[in-house]
């Protein structure tokens, strides 16, 4: 829908510039080669949003399979202006985009387990034994004063909880 504007054009190697389906072969790749637990993708607009402007089918489309082929444990999103975490098959499906105008309320389209449109911002804090690789994730959500909203950790992937049980940790 952007290349229709013409700042779409502006910039060389901008989004005018950009192959949607080179992009989608890259990230394909870096999820199959990736030896990473935690799997995050991080893009501008929604797949999953009770926000203004609404998750994007064709996001959806694109990226779903490759969420569930690599087991991706989350999504992030801006674009909608506010703050949210949705819970699809299994991945965690969290909104950051209220560090701009806000306050376009939500239509229910799918069950959230938070949203604010006030002002505000998310954490992410991994965190590891002994220096070891990350065990435990956990995303705060804050509103614009750093006031704590929200706050969710994520469930640890299977592959880790295996390696943790080897080391005789329990999850």
């Amino acid at each position: 829908e952007y290349y229709q504007y013409s700042w779409a054009y502006d910039v060389q190697g901008g989004l005018a510039y950009q192959d949607p389906e080179e992009q989608l072969a890259f990230l394909d790749g870096a999820l199959a080669n990736s030896t990473a637990v935690w799997k995050f993708i991080v893009g501008h607009h929604p797949i999953h949003s009770n926000g203004f402007s609404g998750g994007y089918p064709e996001v959806a489309a694109a990226l779903d399979p490759l969420i569930e082929k690599y087991n991706v444990t989350a999504y992030l999103n801006g674009h909608d202006h506010s703050m949210q975490h949705i819970i699809s098959n299994a991945t965690s499906y969290f909104t950051s985009g209220a560090g701009s105008v806000t306050h376009q309320g939500f239509t229910p389209r799918e069950p959230a387990r938070f949203e604010s449109d006030e002002p505000g911002f998310t954490a992410f804090v991994f965190n590891s034994l002994a220096g070891q690789a990350p065990v435990a994730c956990t995303a705060y959500f804050f509103d614009g004063n750093g006031t704590g909203l929200y706050n969710y950790t994520l469930p640890t992937p299977p592959a880790l909880v295996e390696e943790l049980r080897t080391f005789g940790v329990s999850d």
